[in-house]
């Protein structure tokens, strides 16, 4: 069998809004894609000691 391929997403999403992002995420079926690993980030992976806007550039830039 060959390498898992890495997909990455960032996610923004407006927190009243949860139920549609959890929807979404299901009707992707992203632990069903064989061969694919999918690591997602969402600003709600921020701690509430860290610099959320230096975390969100970075995760933008990457």
């Amino acid at each position: 069998m060959g390498e898992r391929v890495q997909v990455s997403m960032f996610l923004s999403w407006c927190h009243g809004d949860a139920k549609a992002k959890g929807t979404l995420l299901d009707a992707l079926h992203l632990d069903g894609l064989a061969g694919v690993r999918v690591d997602w980030w969402e600003d709600s992976h921020v701690k509430i000691s860290e610099d959320w806007r230096g975390q969100i550039l970075g995760q933008l830039a990457t």
